[in-house]
């Protein structure tokens, strides 16, 4: 994320008190400009933490109702078996017509 972009970010989440750190760190990558390892994990944790909340709202809004899975489970599985009425894989590619290349 730019440095603007990680500003007008934080300015929009409320997280304004968060000093990023900006700078070439020492990753698993090689050294990257990036966040300073502190404010990563800060940051990471916030955002799981705002998951977690997002959850629990979409939860007691009922979006996340188990009879709703289930339902869905069993069409995706209707839909992944195989169609008895498609012609086989083989019959899709018909042979070269010789007499139009003679």
């Amino acid at each position: 994320m730019t440095t603007l972009a990680a500003q007008i970010g934080l300015r929009a989440s409320d997280w304004s008190a968060l000093a990023l750190g900006h700078g070439f760190h020492a990753t698993k990558q090689g050294e990257r400009y990036t966040l300073s390892e502190p404010v990563r994990r800060t940051v990471l944790d916030r955002l799981l933490a705002l998951n977690h909340q997002r959850f629990a709202e979409e939860v007691k809004a009922g979006l996340h109702d188990k009879a709703a899975k289930k339902g869905k489970a069993q069409s995706k599985s209707k839909a992944a078996s195989p169609n008895p009425a498609a012609p086989a894989q083989g019959e899709l590619i018909k042979p070269p017509q010789l007499e139009l290349f003679g």
